[in-house]
């Protein structure tokens, strides 16, 4: 009977202990390709990417769609959805959250999926993970969900414009 009580208490230890292991590290997830997924709940590709860097912050904006070098917004009358963000110019991994008591926080970070002409969807679910950066290019991945319908994942490097 001791024997079979003691198994118990090391079964129940194992399934604690096993079941409270490292959180899983979302950047892992992050897809080594070009980003894609679903845009209001379409197909949604990347095609062209927008980096410029001012003082500490990199604005990023990503197109599905052909645009001119450095364009901070798609060609007039368009109907594509992109995607836009600001970030810290730094290395490093961030996790995407906004607190709605301090929206100053240093620590808010979002991705904002635009659907022209007037449509935002702010993803607070998901990660940035900037994992090579100069003056000239900046590498990083992300995965960002918006609700249903709102969902991409991947790698971009771009250079970055003057």
């Amino acid at each position: 009977m001791q024997t079979l009580a003691r198994c118990g208490v090391i079964l129940a230890a194992a399934v604690i202990f096993g079941a409270c292991g490292p959180a899983h590290d979302r950047s892992d997830d992050i897809k080594p390709e070009a980003p894609s997924g679903t845009f209001a709940g379409n197909p949604w590709t990347m095609t062209h990417a927008t980096v410029s860097k001012s003082d500490s912050k990199l604005s990023v904006r990503l197109f599905s769609e052909p645009v001119a070098d450095c364009a901070e917004f798609p060609p007039e009358g368009s109907t594509a959805g992109y995607l836009l963000w600001t970030m810290p110019a730094e290395l490093g991994k961030r996790s995407l959250k906004l607190s709605l008591t301090d929206f100053s926080s240093p620590d808010n970070q979002t991705i904002t999926f635009v659907t022209p002409p007037s449509s935002n969807n702010i993803s607070v679910d998901g990660i940035i993970n900037v994992t090579q950066l100069t003056n000239t290019s900046v590498t990083f991945g992300f995965l960002a969900k918006a609700g249903t319908g709102y969902d991409v994942n991947g790698t971009v490097t771009a250079k970055i414009c003057p």
